[in-house]
């Protein structure tokens, strides 16, 4: 990708050190090639009346030498997940090899995949993603599934409403066509936290809400 790179490591056997050390020394051996090719640009030292320890910690908060332009190809860290589950290799695969058109229609249409975290509608602040037009769509559905149905049954009533309703990332296609849009009533937050029968009763009473909405 332009500005970061997928993979997926194959282990095959134990390993002498952490991942985190392999990982390490690859970006150490990309940055030391990437200055001896001549690309990046030499910085100017300017003498400081600080000591050497406070220079020293003075240079390690300051992160803005970490780029290109200072020999450094890789930003700092790396984010990686073990894949365990049954077709996550096979699902991984898929993605990486999507990444590319994806970015391509992010760039195309960059207001669908832009956060908004004020968005009123009507009594409430939203924060969405998607084509917030269709809020101004005449015909809204209300769609209110209830716990006695049975998985088949709550199926078919979704794909009777959802046309475009497709796994995974193909949602992208139904975000470029102006088909969706997502709005999170609640502040964003990383725990998981167990949906109850009452924030079940307020999203109802919202999507009702939002259904009977007209912006003046």
């Amino acid at each position: 990708m332009p500005d970061h790179l997928h993979g997926i490591l194959f282990v095959k056997e134990q390993l002498g050190c952490h991942l985190g050390q392999v990982i390490k020394g690859f970006k150490t051996g990309c940055n030391k090639a990437y200055r001896e090719m001549g690309l990046s640009v030499t910085s100017t030292v300017v003498p400081s009346a600080a000591t050497g320890s406070q220079q020293r910690k003075q240079e390690k908060r300051d992160r803005s030498l970490d780029d290109r332009e200072h020999g450094q190809l890789w930003a700092l860290g790396f984010n990686d997940h073990i894949l365990s589950g049954r077709g996550e290799l096979a699902n991984w695969k898929r993605y990486l090899q999507d990444n590319p058109r994806r970015l391509a229609i992010k760039r195309a249409h960059p207001d669908y995949f832009r956060v908004r975290f004020d968005l009123q509608v009507a009594l409430h602040t939203y924060a969405a993603i998607g084509n917030r037009f269709l809020l101004h769509y005449p015909q809204k559905i209300q769609v209110q599934l209830s716990r006695s149905l049975s998985e088949e049954q709550i199926k078919e009533k979704v794909e009777d409403y959802l046309a475009f309703s497709k796994p995974g990332h193909q949602y992208y296609e139904a975000c470029t066509e102006g088909k969706l849009l997502l709005l999170a009533p609640w502040p964003h937050q990383n725990e998981r936290i167990a949906l109850t029968r009452q924030m079940c009763l307020d999203l109802n009473s919202m999507t009702k809400e939002i259904c009977e909405w007209k912006q003046k």
